[in-house]
């Protein structure tokens, strides 16, 4: 394509933009975020760095495809967006019922971060996956013509108002499946209602997790009529075969007369105390070994320095694969191996929820029965975790000491979970025949 025809689109879209006229919130979004492009390529390239994913596919991100692309991808496919791993995982679980119900139906998956992009190709690598285009209309014009899908799929929270707005345009339907909406995101997007108020009345069809996040869904706006509690699809989620016996044999193999917990999804805040929990428990004479899992892998130096701070001897799952005899720390720095070392630990934790970050999936351990034990900060996913406390599948910890004392009882006496019922999933057939008919 001639340079000429490249621009020309970006033309249309400006051209369309003024002649449609703006909201006054509309206007200040899109003059923020086209300031802002320049410094968010550069942080890219600056996150690049340690994670040399950020720097692959970058042109993807303005709309950009390359002839190869145009040509492979299909047309009139149905766009399901994966923010990240969780979206991604919660998405292949829609994937899967999708495929089995309707195989001739084309599907793109688009994703926000390189980690859902990695976690999307591990779980449906049959699946054509792309970057979806920032957020401003001379990008994502061009790429959804291009593309000419057949309507949108927004997994959870991820709701980009210049892309639900082109699509209702272009006669799109946009659903967005799996939604929750804790009290903190609620209020955050109160702040900006001006700008998505359109957004939240145009959405096809809601399918929520619980009713407390249709409530507020609607309270934002969303016509009650098109909002449906559906359940949790993470609670669908197949165990993959062979897993629990697998992570059982490599604990024979690796960890045979050896305790050990892991700490997974962990953020920033939350490693130094746990890594200083694990010193304690050392100076005591105790051999168990700390699974130490980052949310985001590409922190590892900075984990690696925390540990040899805290006199801690380390291993890399990236790297030595396996914890030696006298391994202190194992730091899980790979993707997609969550689930394996949950089923193989004596104690396991939840991270995001020391800090006010608002957790992570507490199901994942319970899944392959284990108690799951939090933090404080549970907000993004607090129905479930009340759910799982109810039933005994989950202990929620006030204060790192609480939790310490919750470790030390698991590592000497690992609790298994049997759960007998757990949320209600609507059938796929509700899923499928919802999304596929909304207008």
């Amino acid at each position: 394509m001639s340079e000429a025809g490249r621009i020309r689109p970006w033309l249309v879209e400006w051209r369309g933009f003024f002649r449609l006229g703006i909201s006054m919130a509309r206007l200040l979004y899109l003059l923020v975020f086209s300031l802002a492009l320049p410094f968010l390529l550069l942080r890219l390239y600056w996150r690049g760095r340690r994670q040399p994913a950020y720097r692959q596919h970058w042109r993807e991100r303005l709309g950009c495809l390359s002839a190869k692309q145009r040509q492979a991808l299909p047309r009139q496919a149905l766009l399901i967006h994966a923010c990240s791993v969780g979206e991604t995982q919660a998405a292949s679980v829609l994937v899967g019922w999708l495929r089995q119900q309707h195989p001739e139906l084309p599907l793109i998956l688009t994703h926000t971060t390189p980690t859902g992009r990695a976690r999307g190709q591990a779980l449906m690598a049959d699946v054509p996956q792309l970057y979806l285009p920032f957020d401003l209309p001379w990008l994502l014009g061009p790429w959804l013509r291009q593309l000419a899908p057949r309507g949108l799929v927004l997994m959870e929270t991820e709701v980009w108002p210049e892309l639900v707005r082109l699509c209702r345009q272009q006669g799109l339907p946009v659903s967005l499946a799996n939604a929750r909406l804790s009290p903190r995101s609620f209020a955050g997007y109160q702040r900006v209602q001006a700008l998505l108020a359109p957004v939240w009345a145009s959405l096809s069809w809601v399918g929520a997790q619980y009713p407390a996040d249709a409530q507020r869904l609607q309270q934002l706006g969303v016509p009650g009529e098109v909002i449906q509690v559906v359940g949790n699809l993470k609670l669908a989620m197949p165990v993959a075969e062979g897993l629990i016996e697998r992570a059982q044999a490599w604990r024979a193999a690796h960890l045979p007369a050896r305790a050990c917990w892991l700490a997974a999804s962990t953020h920033e805040g939350e490693e130094q105390p746990l890594l200083a929990l694990q010193q304690q428990w050392q100076a005591e004479g105790q051999t168990a070994l700390l699974l130490l899992a980052p949310r985001h892998p590409e922190r590892v130096a900075q984990i690696i320095g925390y540990a040899q701070a805290a006199g801690l001897r380390y291993a890399r799952r990236s790297v030595e694969q396996q914890p030696a005899a006298d391994t202190q720390v194992f730091i899980i720095d790979t993707l997609g191996e969550l689930q394996f070392f949950y089923a193989l630990a004596d104690a396991c934790f939840v991270g995001g929820s020391l800090i006010a970050h608002g957790g992570h999936n507490p199901f994942e351990p319970v899944q392959v029965g284990r108690l799951a034990l939090c933090g404080p900060h549970m907000f993004n996913f607090q129905a479930l975790t009340d759910e799982l406390a109810a039933q005994g599948a989950l202990v929620q910890c006030a204060s790192v000491t609480e939790l310490a004392a919750m470790l030390r009882q698991q590592l000497s006496q690992p609790s298994r979970i049997q759960l007998t019922q757990l949320g209600q999933v609507a059938a796929p057939q509700v899923w499928v025949d919802a999304i596929l008919s909304a207008d």
